[in-house]
């Protein structure tokens, strides 16, 4: 193509700034594209909870923020009605209706749009495509999917998702879901999130064994399964009394963990809360392992983090983990199995020497950077144009 490529992103969530972990993904691939060399811009409806707010927005109030180059527009306002998801997708539409003119007015109509999430971006998404004629792609990482959480919208969702030009997911085992889930689904492609650039460029260092730290990170909900790992590190710990566990992250099961730490009565865990990324590239630095115990995973951004500062990684037999992992990089466990995660821990503190972090490094660049990801994202992008 001739001109220069004019991307305009609708996510479904997305991060308040650039230290916000939620939608992180979003942003930096968005960037990523914005840095190969195409106009990129965001709209986002930011309906925000209730719960929490310190101030109720009576009115929205358009929001805008030239982030790294990349033109964002948000409508700012609060989620009045939590438990009625209709009414929600009613508002977003509205809202992102005006955000979208006034971007137009701005900055001129996008070549295609990329959508992020189908729930409740897709609709959006569907409207203005269907106003302005404007071709989009969908790319899918709502973990809910998994629990049959949006059953009752799958036609409207198989509906959007037929009319895209292209349907991506994150991961090949939740395209085969996707697929599997929606009813009269298209084909999903995999394409990977990337790992954000601050990972693979942060100078790392080998850790000795002694004392052997295992680092945790995740949303302290109920299926990231926290209980497995606490519960293998125990046995782990005994045999190596010296061992830590530190566990980054917050949410609603973080108080019913520590009340599990203090039953279980092991050593050396220690919730470290919420950390920026800054933060977190230290904490890589200071650990032996990464360990997660999670049920399910659409990919598992932080699987990549940790191997592109070196770290090796044991993660449960999760889906997402199925692009990424292999026995040069770490060990997959069985689900909710703790004698098979504590033996993992054991395999690897015994071959820990076996794994170089540059090679790790090198792993998740060759496989996930920015420039590689974003620019296959582009030749999409190119060819539906060029159909269209």
């Amino acid at each position: 193509m001739n001109k220069k490529l004019h991307v305009l992103v609708i996510p479904s969530w997305y991060p308040d700034n650039k230290d916000d972990f939620k939608g992180s993904f979003f942003r930096e691939q968005s960037l990523g594209v914005l840095k190969q060399g195409c106009d990129v811009g965001v709209i986002f409806p930011d309906l925000k909870s209730l719960r929490g707010l310190k101030k109720v927005r009576l009115f929205p109030k358009i929001h805008f923020e030239n982030d790294e180059g990349m033109r964002t527009f948000r409508m700012l306002w609060n989620n009045w009605f939590p438990k009625m998801r209709p009414l929600q997708i009613l508002f977003f539409k509205i809202l992102g209706l005006i955000l979208f003119k006034r971007y137009v007015k701005e900055f001129g109509k996008p070549d295609i749009i990329h959508c992020h999430s189908v729930m409740m971006g897709g609709w959006l998404t569907e409207k203005i495509s269907d106003k302005y004629k404007i071709p989009f792609v969908i790319t899918e990482h709502n973990s809910l999917f998994f629990q049959g959480h949006y059953e009752k919208y799958y036609t409207k969702i198989s509906e959007i998702c037929n009319k895209s030009s292209l349907c991506l997911s994150v991961s090949t085992d939740y395209s085969q879901l996707l697929e599997k889930t929606i009813p009269n689904s298209p084909q999903w492609i995999p394409h990977n999130n990337i790992v954000s650039p601050k990972f693979l460029t942060t100078n790392f260092r080998k850790k000795d064994k002694d004392p052997f730290v295992f680092l945790s990170i995740s949303n302290l909900s109920k299926h990231k399964n926290v209980p497995l790992v606490l519960k293998s590190f125990k046995k782990f710990n005994k045999k190596y009394p010296k061992s830590k566990l530190n566990i980054i992250g917050v949410g609603l099961e973080e108080s019913s963990l520590k009340t599990l730490k203090e039953k279980l009565e092991i050593k050396n865990v220690y919730f470290l809360g919420k950390k920026t990324r800054n933060q977190i590239v230290q904490e890589f630095n200071k650990s032996n392992v990464f360990v997660l115990g999670t049920k399910y995973e659409t990919f598992g951004v932080v699987l990549i983090e940790s191997l592109s500062m070196g770290v090796p990684v044991i993660v449960t037999d999760c889906g997402g983990s199925y692009d990424i992992m292999n026995n040069e990089v770490g060990r997959v466990t069985k689900q909710n199995d703790i004698e098979d995660m504590y033996n993992s821990m054991i395999d690897v503190y015994n071959k820990y020497d076996e794994f170089k972090p540059q090679n790790l490094r090198d792993y998740s660049n060759s496989k996930f950077s920015e420039e590689k990801l974003t620019n296959t994202l582009i030749k999409h992008y190119e060819k539906i144009l060029t159909k269209s």
